[in-house]
């Protein structure tokens, strides 16, 4: 999937319509000072792509300007499988959802949200939170939540493995690969606790090294 636009109106810091087009197939870089609405774009994105159009989830409130809290509306133009389309959502005010196809049909509202899974390949939403990310939560990282624990389904699970064999063979995608996350994981257990302290050999050369930090301390103000 490549994306060519995105428009937002009503969201969050946006409180007149915002466009940026232009997207092509290399890097692209949304920079810019502090409270821009580089953060808000991404909001949006997440939401038109993962989150269902209907929900009255608090993540969804939080997407209306807090001045006129208005309905957050996210209109994306996207490119897959060399075809391009366009997903627009509209949140909690009169909430719709429509998907616009490379030969100009139109599907609305739960017809939208199935095709575009379909299309970008994730599951249902979830029924409280109104979102569903599947596998995208290997590839998508929220700002914040880089170190928080991922939650991948095992289809998700699966499908990852079935990708790294196809790429990479069985090195790092077949059964040798799966286990690999596992030794990894108990020879950490050896150096650092799971709530990230230093343990084992690993605490003891961090306290040798504080201690002779220390007597080289003492050393150089005793020559001075």
């Amino acid at each position: 999937m490549k994306l060519r636009s995105i428009t937002v109106n009503e969201l969050m810091k946006f409180d007149k319509p915002v466009q940026i087009a232009g997207l092509d197939d290399q890097l692209n870089i949304i920079a810019g000072p502090n409270e821009m609405g580089k953060s808000t774009i991404l909001s949006a994105l997440r939401a038109a792509f993962f989150g269902r159009y209907s929900s009255k989830a608090k993540e969804f409130r939080r997407l209306q300007n807090s001045e006129f809290k208005g309905a957050p509306l996210v209109s994306v133009e996207f490119e897959a499988a060399g075809q391009c389309y366009r997903i627009t959502k509209r949140f909690i005010k009169k909430p719709y959802a429509e998907l616009e196809f490379p030969d100009g049909r139109f599907v609305h509202g739960d017809a939208a949200e199935e095709a575009l899974r379909d299309l970008i390949g994730f599951g249902e939403s979830d029924g409280d939170s109104g979102q569903s990310t599947d596998m995208w939560n290997l590839l998508w990282v929220e700002q914040g939540k880089s170190f928080t624990p991922l939650s991948v389904p095992d289809g998700a699970r699966s499908s990852l493995h079935t990708a790294l064999e196809s790429e990479v063979g069985t090195v790092l995608g077949g059964r040798r690969g799966r286990e690999l996350p596992k030794v990894f994981a108990q020879q950490r257990k050896a150096y650092v606790t799971p709530t990230g302290r230093d343990t084992g050999d690993f605490k003891k050369l961090g306290e040798s090294i504080e201690k002779l930090e220390q007597e080289l301390a003492e050393l150089e103000a005793h020559r001075s």
